[in-house]
């Protein structure tokens, strides 16, 4: 029963966590969107989401639309968290929750990531959540509401 219990246990949690190298591609995103921010305040991080979000080709041969938009999902986030934890969200709409999920959703769909609101949501929950926990870990502050996709994503994007 115990072995039961550890292998469920194990599958629950290996099904929840985003793949080794999806973690990599959104560590980079998280460490670009600090970069961003530290060098360019909130306008930086604004334009290089703004062009990271707009600049995904889903029509390409050599790079992969789903990889990319996962990155530009991770980058906005990350802004999000950023902005949130520092009380700046109000100044900046670009990052507001509301329009980063629709803005991931509408990628990651594009990208053939997902095709309904449930995968989104398992999507999100997944991705959002190892995203949250890194940025969460760097921030100096502890952020009041950064708790968007913590567990309440299908909701959100239900109501787009």
């Amino acid at each position: 029963m115990r072995i039961a219990k550890a292998l469920l246990a194990t599958l629950i949690v290996s099904l929840a966590t985003p793949a080794f190298a999806d973690q990599a591609n959104m560590d980079k995103a998280i460490n670009a969107a600090f970069k961003s921010y530290h060098d360019g305040g909130i306008e930086g991080m604004y334009q290089d989401a703004r062009l990271c979000t707009t600049g995904v080709d889903f029509a390409s041969r050599t790079e992969s639309p789903a990889k990319r938009a996962e990155y530009c999902g991770a980058f906005e986030y990350t802004g999000f968290l950023i902005l949130d934890a520092y009380d700046k969200l109000k100044d900046a709409g670009y990052f507001q929750a509301v329009g980063v999920l629709h803005r991931v959703g509408v990628n990651l769909e594009r990208a053939g990531t997902i095709n309904s609101p449930q995968q989104l949501n398992e999507y999100l929950v997944s991705h959002f959540g190892y995203v949250r926990a890194k940025v969460l870990a760097r921030l100096p502050v502890p952020s009041t509401s950064a708790t968007v996709c913590g567990h309440d994503c299908a909701s959100r994007s239900a109501k787009q």
